[in-house]
């Protein structure tokens, strides 16, 4: 994954793990290479209509130092997803 916001760049390999036996289904992830390896979590997919799907996004990331700028931990990584 390539991702650019607010003038910040990041690359992240990404090991996807599917689960199409969950309800809703799952999609599991974990970063493998980049500035956030090791965060795992799941995106989670649950129709809502015929044309309309949620997607949630779980994740885990433990640090001492938050590798990259503190604005995407307090607001920005929602932001991102939602963009």
């Amino acid at each position: 994954l390539d991702f650019s916001a607010y003038g910040h760049t990041a690359s992240m390999d990404l090991l996807l793990r599917p689960d199409p036996s969950q309800e809703p289904k799952r999609l599991g992830f974990e970063v493998s290479k980049g500035p956030l390896k090791g965060y795992v979590g799941a995106f989670t997919f649950a129709a809502l209509s015929a044309t309309k799907t949620e997607v949630g996004v779980h994740g885990e990331y433990r640090y001492d130092q938050f590798p990259i700028p503190q604005l995407f931990l307090e607001f920005g990584m929602e932001v991102v997803f939602q963009k």
